[in-house]
């Protein structure tokens, strides 16, 4: 239907003003004064709803208000581009792309204009399709690479997060990360209960003195990957100090983090692959009963503690 592409030609005609704007908004520096250019870009939809009634009345047709629209849509766009060339001279380069968009844009417009004046008429606005094409494909090279950068940006932030909250040494949670979680669970109102399991690592000191630091590195290494194995894949373990691990089990009871530690201890005693021990202690977090973690924290410290006295005594 040849009247139907004709009416959304003149659309997006009427709605480029506000579109450009908008873009230049979103995804380029730019000062306040471009918030007149939004407003004014409105009265161009104004403009195409008006001009809707009227035909629709049968006053007018959109073709005969072609050259007004036209000249009204080049002095915008030239105010425009004038506006934002000022921006560039004053050092705003990051334009550049925008200002060889409207620049094709512009010189298109012009050359319709200039042929409607001339009584010349091309047809399917040729030079005017041209222009929008080359204007479109600088924009959609600039969109990409503006998506490209947040998201470089973004798995950046990312990155140096995960570093600011992880152990370098075991790939854990540090103390920080630790400390970050234990407000969350204080903000939380609706907590499920929480195991708790603090875990050290017997007689690290002598292996450090007696080997070197680089077997103890070693057996912090190994004993963390481990660990992370044999918990639930929804356990957050963290460095709690030098040799100290804790790790958080949600979704628990009292019996099952028992086991849990029962689990890490037994392991850690009886494979033969693994030349230290670990002492280790439990603790549940119950928030109905409206006690501090921190206290459930020291409990399983506590618990750890008569384990690693146990485990010397029995040596003994």
């Amino acid at each position: 239907n040849p009247a139907l592409l004709i009416n959304l030609s003149f659309f997006a005609l009427y709605l480029l003003p506000n579109f450009l704007v908008n873009y230049i908004y979103h995804s380029y520096p730019v000062h306040r004064r471009i918030r007149h250019f939004r407003r004014v870009s409105l009265i161009f939809i104004l403009a195409y709803v008006l001009g809707a009634v009227l035909q629709v009345l049968g006053i007018t047709q959109y073709t005969d208000l072609l050259l007004v629209s036209g000249l009204a849509l080049a002095l915008f766009l030239l105010s425009l581009f004038a506006c934002l060339f000022i921006e560039y001279l004053k050092g705003n380069s990051r334009l550049s792309s925008f200002l060889l968009a409207m620049g094709f844009l512009l010189f298109s417009i012009l050359a319709e204009v200039v042929l409607l004046a001339m009584n010349i008429t091309l047809e399917s606005a040729v030079i005017l399709h041209f222009g929008m094409a080359m204007a479109a494909v600088v924009l959609f090279w600039h969109s990409i690479t503006l998506v490209r950068q947040k998201t470089e940006g973004l798995l950046k932030e990312q990155m140096l997060l995960e570093m600011a909250y992880t152990d370098a040494l075991t790939a854990v949670g540090n103390r920080a990360s630790y400390e970050r979680e234990l407000e969350r669970i204080a903000q939380k109102t609706h907590l499920e209960p929480l195991g708790v399991l603090m875990m050290d690592i017997n007689d690290l000191k002598l292996i450090n003195d007696r080997e070197g630091h680089k077997a103890g590195d070693l057996i912090l290494k190994d004993f963390s990957q481990r660990l992370v194995h044999l918990l639930p894949h929804h356990a957050q373990v963290f460095r709690y100090g030098g040799d100290e691990f804790l790790a958080i089990i949600p979704s628990v009871t009292e019996t099952s983090v028992q086991n849990l530690a029962n689990t890490v201890l037994a392991y850690f005693s009886t494979s033969q692959k693994i030349t230290y021990q670990v002492a280790v202690g439990s603790a549940v977090y119950i928030p109905k009963k409206k006690e501090k973690f921190a206290n459930i924290v020291s409990k399983a410290d506590d618990a750890m503690y008569r384990c690693k006295a146990d485990m010397k005594a029995q040596k003994a």
